[in-house]
């Protein structure tokens, strides 16, 4: 997800009031990652798709060598490597915010999220091929960011003596 904005060039009330509205933006990255987080998380705790439709079964080559191992027929779960590498990313610079898998997982992320060979997509992340993020997660975003550029604006009239 990318949040842009970019304030006007002016000075006097307007700018002050730009800057208020800035800092709400800042003040809201991290709490959208932690959203995105929660969000990639429920995918491994659901076994769906962001839409909530079901990830494909596992085969029952993987599921005979799993019975062997005694790993259990959770998808995508078996050591927690996958599902632990999810961190969200925050450029402050930017006003950026995303997410996604760190170190020796992000290769095997990407088969599963897209699917290659014999593989079928499993998706995890908000967008992709599983379609646009949900109602749901885009209404908590907006209300996150919607939250703390309340705060800031609170801060803002404070600071000028306003109620």
């Amino acid at each position: 997800m990318l949040i842009e904005i970019v304030p006007p060039a002016q000075t006097g009330d307007v700018g002050d009031l730009s800057a208020a509205i800035l800092e709400g933006i800042d003040g809201a990255l991290s709490p959208v990652g932690e959203v995105l987080h929660e969000e990639v998380s429920q995918r491994f705790e659901t076994q769906t798709d962001p839409q909530g439709r079901p990830w494909a079964p596992l085969t029952p080559k993987t599921l005979i060598a799993r019975a062997r191992k005694t790993a259990g027929t959770k998808i995508l779960i078996v050591t927690a490597m996958l599902k632990n590498s999810f961190a969200p990313r925050i450029q402050r610079d930017q006003r950026r915010v995303s997410i996604g898998p760190g170190g020796p997982a992000a290769a095997y992320a990407a088969t599963h999220q897209f699917g290659r060979g014999g593989i079928l997509p499993r998706p995890m992340l908000p967008v992709g091929p599983g379609g646009p993020p949900s109602a749901a997660l885009v209404a908590e975003v907006r209300a996150t960011i919607a939250e703390s550029v309340r705060a800031a604006l609170a801060r803002y009239r404070a600071r000028r003596g306003q109620r």
